[in-house]
């Protein structure tokens, strides 16, 4: 460093603030039993369930989509979900006839508070009944009664984000999974009419390899969505954020969550 003061024009060199931008390269750590598991190379496939510990409708779930990693990796985001053809957005419902692509709304009343940003949509056909969750500020549990074109606020979110929405019709529960206010602790939440709405935070560590898919402490969280429930069990997908994707990397990462007690195990997953 002796001829840096004299290229630059000074008389003394007292300190110095630099960085440095190493060429592009990868770095594997492998069979190196001193690095924590996380910077091993393909450390996921010692933390995943066996799949003969999970329920059959996980099991079969799972097995589709190891044959086709594409199709969750590309799993439209919280803003495009749909269920059975019906979309949930800050207008909210809409119908798309499968065949004649005839568009069918069904706007939000005034008496409902407006919808912030929707995260969630899920149709019960046996009951002909809409359900919607947002997020951002306040985020309500909306339903709509297709016959009886009645809106209603089943739940307040309390503020907490929801990404994704199932309805259970066997014990007429609502499930919903994201992650918290600060976007660094995610959550699993349930709402049933005899219990309200009851909220599981789970630590960001429990989720194995999320972190993998995000830039963790610079812009938005993974959408955590649930995909399937058996008791209290859920099965959740986590996918990048929306400004992730396209960059050529296929990843996602599939955990059952228990509702109870938010013990999560990782059960599949695509991507280093």
């Amino acid at each position: 460093m002796a001829h840096v003061p004299s290229e630059l024009g000074f008389t003394e060199l007292t300190t110095l603030q630099a960085s440095y931008r190493p060429k592009t390269t990868t770095i594997v750590g492998q069979n190196l039993p001193h690095l924590q598991p996380w910077v091993q190379s393909v450390y996921l496939d010692k933390l995943v369930m066996p799949k003969t510990n999970l329920p059959v409708p996980f099991r079969e779930i799972l097995t589709n989509a190891t044959q086709d990693p594409d199709r969750w990796s590309n799993l439209p985001t919280r803003k495009k979900q749909s269920d059975q053809g019906y979309r949930f957005d800050g207008n909210g419902f809409t119908f798309t006839h499968p065949e004649t692509a005839k568009v069918t709304q069904f706007p939000v009343s005034l008496d409902v508070p407006r919808i912030s940003w929707s995260s969630g949509v899920a149709y019960d056909p046996s009951n002909n009944m809409l359900y919607g969750v947002s997020l951002g500020g306040e985020g309500f549990l909306y339903s709509y009664d297709i016959d009886g074109n009645k809106w209603t606020v089943l739940a307040s979110m309390d503020g907490h984000d929801a990404h994704g929405l199932l309805f259970e019709p066997e014990k007429n529960r609502w499930v919903m999974a994201g992650v918290w206010k600060n976007l660094t602790t995610p959550m699993i939440a349930t709402y049933d009419v005899k219990h309200g709405l009851r909220v599981t935070q789970i630590p960001l560590d429990a989720l194995s390899g999320v972190t993998d898919i995000y830039d963790r402490g610079n812009g938005p969280g993974p959408d955590l969505r649930p995909m399937a429930i058996d008791g209290n069990k859920v099965l959740a997908i986590a996918t990048p954020p929306e400004h992730f994707r396209g960059r050529g990397d296929v990843k996602w990462r599939a955990y059952q969550i228990d509702v109870t007690n938010g013990n999560v195990a990782l059960v599949g997953y695509h991507g280093d």
